[in-house]
């Protein structure tokens, strides 16, 4: 166990030998179940959904290539950093209403977004591509058209975050 006041590693005993913070209480809390989530996901149709809850879709379980991620109050993350993305564009889409979708892909990849977002934010690698009350702009990544690896994001988002990272 990890104190999460000092980040110290602590094997045994009650307190955290740096800071003195209380680790059984810690440790009921994390023995505690936790209140069931109501999150989807589904992979066997190309869609993966975050209802109210969070959702999870990697590169290396499956082709994503027009895979869609729907995050509704809900949070989803597309992971394609597990395996190489093919050679050329491929295409997904995420959709976001009062959730946050988070695309995990290698920094060499080339980023593409279009599409529409209102009171959203969309973020790439740190720097903003739609952002504020309407926006209906394209946004290209300096190393897109160089790029062998290309991703395509379309995108519509509603009071909503979609982030583009490592």
């Amino acid at each position: 166990m990890f104190c999460p006041k000092c980040g110290s590693a602590s094997e045994y005993g009650k307190f955290c030998r740096v800071c003195g913070t209380n680790l059984a209480i810690v440790s009921e809390v994390i023995a505690e179940p936790t209140a069931p989530q109501v999150a989807t996901t589904t992979t066997n149709n190309g869609i993966t959904m975050g209802l109210f809850g969070p959702a999870t879709i990697a590169n290396d379980v499956r082709d994503i290539a027009y895979h869609r991620a729907i995050a509704v109050f809900g949070d989803v993350i597309f992971d394609l950093t597990a395996a190489p993305l093919p050679v050329g564009e491929t295409r997904i889409s995420a959709y976001s209403v009062f959730g946050q979708i988070n695309v995990l892909v290698l920094d060499e990849v080339g980023v593409r977004i279009t599409g529409l977002s209102a009171f959203s934010g969309v973020k790439v690698r740190g720097e903003e591509a739609h952002n504020g009350f309407f926006d209906a702009d394209e946004y290209r990544s300096p190393n897109y058209a160089s790029a062998s690896r290309r991703l395509h994001i379309e995108v519509a988002s509603l009071f909503a975050t979609i982030k583009v990272r490592r």
